[in-house]
C-alpha cells in the first residue's frame, strides 16, 4: 500500500474474501490509509479478473491491477506510462524466470537419440500478477461469474486488441507457498529498507 500511493495512486480498492474482517481492522490500524483504502467484497471467489466487475464505477484513466500475494518492487508509476507510451489496452508485467532441469535431456528424432545435454537451463517470461488496464476493459468482465486475468488476456487478444508487456527487472517473488512466505519475510528488511519485524508466519 505503501508503495502505491508513493507512486501516486490515489484510492486504492481491495477485494476481499478470505478472512475479510482481519484484513479490514490490519488496515484500520494504519491511520494514513484511511482516505486511500476502499473495500469491495466478494460473495464467493471470483479470479484474479472478476472482482473489476464490483468496482462502484470506471476509473477516469488506466488504472493499475495487482494480485494480493506478492512482494515487489516494480516501478508502478513507470508501468502506467509506458502503458500509455504503447498505447495498450492492457499491459501485463512479465517476470523472467530461469528453470533448470535437473537431468540429462535427450534430443530424439523418433527413437533414435541425436543429442543429450545435461542439465539445460530453459528462461521464460512468467506474469508477475501487475497489470494496466484501460476502463474499457471493465465491459469485457462479466459480473458475478469467476473470470480470471488469462481469461480476460485472451480475449482482448482474440479480438485483436493490443496486450503488451512490461518487463520486471526489479525484486518480485510470488507468496503462494509457506516456503515463499518465509522467504519474503527474511528479504523485506533488506529489499524494503524497513526496521520492522515482518510478522510472524499464520
Amino acid at each position: 500500500l505503501d508503495q502505491l500511493i508513493a507512486a501516486g495512486i490515489a484510492t486504492v480498492y481491495l477485494t476481499l474474501n478470505y478472512r475479510a474482517d482481519d484484513i479490514r481492522r490490519a488496515i484500520a490500524d494504519e491511520p494514513r490509509y484511511a482516505e486511500r483504502v476502499a473495500f469491495l467484497g466478494e460473495d464467493r471467489p471470483l479470479g484474479t479478473a472478476g472482482p473489476l466487475s464490483l468496482l462502484p464505477a470506471p476509473p477516469d484513466g488506466p488504472f493499475l491491477v495487482m494480485n494480493g500475494d506478492l512482494l515487489t518492487k516494480v516501478a508502478f508509476d513507470e508501468m502506467l506510462r509506458f502503458h500509455r507510451h504503447d498505447r495498450n489496452v492492457m499491459t501485463v508485467a512479465l517476470h523472467r524466470q530461469k528453470v533448470q532441469v535437473p537431468y540429462g535431456v535427450a534430443r530424439l528424432e523418433g527413437t533414435r537419440i541425436l543429442g543429450m545435454v545435461e542439465k539445460p537451463q530453459h528462461i521464460h517470461f512468467v506474469n508477475a500478477g501487475v497489470y494496466v488496464l484501460e476502463p474499457y476493459v471493465l465491459s469485457r468482465v462479466p459480473a458475478g461469474t469467476r473470470f480470471d486475468m488469462t481469461d480476460l488476456i485472451g480475449d482482448l487478444i482474440a479480438n485483436d486488441l493490443r496486450v503488451g508487456s512490461f518487463p520486471v527487472h526489479e525484486y518480485w517473488i510470488d507468496i503462494g507457498t509457506h516456503g515463499q512466505l518465509r522467504q519474503a519475510n527474511a528479504d523485506y528488511p533488506q529489499v524494503f529498507g524497513d526496521p520492522r519485524t515482518p510478522p510472524e508466519e499464520g
